[in-house]
This record gives C-alpha cells, sequence and structure tokens, in this order.
C-alpha cells in the first residue's frame, strides 16, 4: 500500500492536537473544488497555529469525531464571510484536515459549538 504524502503536520491549539493535510486532499479536493484556496497554504498553516479568540470550534451532533474551525475572513470578500477548516479525529494525538473553504454563513444546525 502506498503512503499519503503530508503536505504538512503541525499542532493546533484550537483541537489540541497534531494536524495533518495530504498533498492529494490539498491538490485534488481542496484547491480543485475550492479555487479561493490556491496559494492560501502558508494562511492556512498561520490560521491553525496561531490562537485567535474570534474562531469557533464546532462538532457534528451526530459524530464526535468530526470537527470545523470558523473564522471570520476578510481575505474573501465580498465573496465569503468564513473560512471553514473541516477536520476528522483520529486519536487522542492527531486530525486530518478533510476540507478547507470560504463559506457565506456560521455552522450548520448539526453542528454544536466546543
Amino acid at each position: 500500500m502506498k503512503q499519503r504524502k503530508e503536505l504538512f503536520k503541525i499542532y493546533c491549539p484550537y483541537i489540541r492536537r497534531e494536524v495533518i493535510l495530504y498533498e492529494d486532499t490539498w491538490f485534488y479536493k481542496i484547491t480543485h473544488d475550492h479555487p479561493e484556496m490556491r496559494n492560501k497554504v502558508k494562511f492556512l498553516q498561520e490560521t491553525l497555529e496561531t490562537k485567535d479568540k474570534s474562531v469557533l470550534i464546532y462538532r457534528k451532533r451526530r459524530n464526535e469525531h468530526e470537527m470545523a474551525l470558523y473564522r471570520e475572513c476578510f481575505h474573501f470578500m465580498p465573496y465569503y464571510r468564513y473560512l471553514k477548516i473541516g477536520f476528522r479525529i483520529l486519536d487522542g494525538k492527531f486530525a486530518v484536515v478533510t476540507t478547507v473553504h470560504g463559506q457565506h454563513s456560521g455552522p450548520p444546525k448539526d453542528m454544536e459549538r466546543v
């Protein structure tokens, strides 16, 4: 089995875990489906590792292993108001980024604040 290549692995104080972003997720899912994220890897890293009081953390009500970080972000205005970073929690030490994109509104009703 071929091992996936990491684009980065950094500690995220919001979820108190190492967060992994795989190259294939970044290139074939995130930037392919969400062109507003192109050339924003550094911005994503800074958002994940820098504690900011304006960032909101939410968890899916039906699946505690799925979480999302929402940050009001003026980089995408006037099209999007928020940056959303979705995670899948693997265990007590690691999480994987599943999606990153601009979003018009905050968290949906099927999520609860952590």
